[in-house]
């Protein structure tokens, strides 16, 4: 039993040392924020981009919109982060409002089923 306890000990120091001594990873990523000014009516839309690509996962919820969208929309994406622009549409109408989104610096236009609103923009990196 006490040979066992020692290569147990010993393993574990070892793993720890490994860990120690490997170089740091860290996530990176991209975050982008879209919230719409809100309108005299109440409408509110967001949209949200996260992941390691600029069009990475992207989350769209507006004032009535399904409870149960489907898990992934394909969405047409252009983005240059160095110029602080965006634009994003749906690549089809899969029963999902159909809208458009053209960011530039910290303020969009965002037209929606028609509708056409400002809103502001955050741009994160981590």
């Amino acid at each position: 039993m006490k040979a066992s306890s020692v290569t147990m000990r010993a393993a574990a120091a070892a793993l720890l040392i490994l860990a120690m001594s490997s170089p740091a990873t860290h996530a990176s990523g991209s975050h982008f924020r879209f919230h719409s000014d809100e309108q005299p009516d109440g409408f509110r839309f967001s949209l949200e981009i996260q992941g390691r690509s600029d069009d990475g996962y992207i989350n769209v919820e507006w004032t009535g919109s399904p409870e149960n969208p489907p898990q992934r929309n394909p969405y047409h994406v252009e983005m240059n982060r160095a110029q602080g622009r965006l634009h994003v549409r749906p690549r089809s109408h899969d029963g999902q409002a159909w809208f458009e989104l053209d960011v530039f610096g910290e303020r969009g236009t965002l037209v929606f089923e028609g509708r056409r609103m400002g809103g502001n923009a955050d741009w994160e990196i981590w």
